[in-house]
């Protein structure tokens, strides 16, 4: 079921809320992984997974974890959206 999910939200652009931005909506393109990771930003948020449980599911160190939360927590789902290797100065 959880891979039917990830399937069908990988196809379909998200319609997510971006803290900080003046319109308020914004349309991303997430890849699996990215989709897995805002799931588990959400879980931390709500207190039902810790950081370091977060590490061990993600296979990321801790500080990779706090780095995700705190971009997820000021950016929403747009923080944790890879931008290949761009300059972030040159993403408008």
């Amino acid at each position: 079921m959880l891979m039917f999910y990830l399937m069908l939200m990988h196809n379909l652009l998200l319609k997510l809320s971006h803290q900080g931005n003046t319109n308020m909506d914004e349309l991303l393109k997430m890849s699996n992984p990215e989709i897995t990771r805002l799931e588990t930003m959400q879980r931390i948020k709500e207190k039902r997974l810790t950081q370091i449980e977060a590490a061990r599911l993600l296979d990321l160190s801790v500080r990779q974890i706090k780095r995700l939360y705190r971009a997820h927590k000021t950016q929403g789902a747009a923080g944790l959206v890879s931008h290949g290797g761009v300059n972030p100065a040159t993403i408008a």
